[in-house]
């Protein structure tokens, strides 16, 4: 399931930011795309950067998600450093 913000959610979220013009393309990207963080993400991605290519089936949000989830979780990552951290004597 792909997060998605709700029109409500999207009007909220400009009255609350109408005063910065620096998040409105990012909010009317978010209108465009109703809502779908993913594709919007995907989107404001391409137009700063250009089109790459992520990986079979996979947006760069996806993969980002999933890098953090793997640095977060993994036995490399911060679980295995506080693992580390426990086995030295202070």
């Amino acid at each position: 399931m792909n997060p998605q913000l709700t029109s409500v959610e999207i009007q909220e979220i400009q009255q609350l930011l109408q005063g910065d013009t620096s998040t409105q393309p990012a909010l009317t990207t978010l209108q465009q795309y109703n809502g779908d963080l993913e594709a919007s993400f995907d989107a404001l991605w391409q137009e700063k950067f250009g089109k790459t290519d992520y990986g079979k089936g996979k947006s760069l949000l996806q993969l980002t998600l999933d890098e953090i989830r793997t640095e977060i979780c993994g036995d490399d990552g911060l679980r295995g450093k506080i693992t580390e951290l426990y086995q030295k004597p202070w």
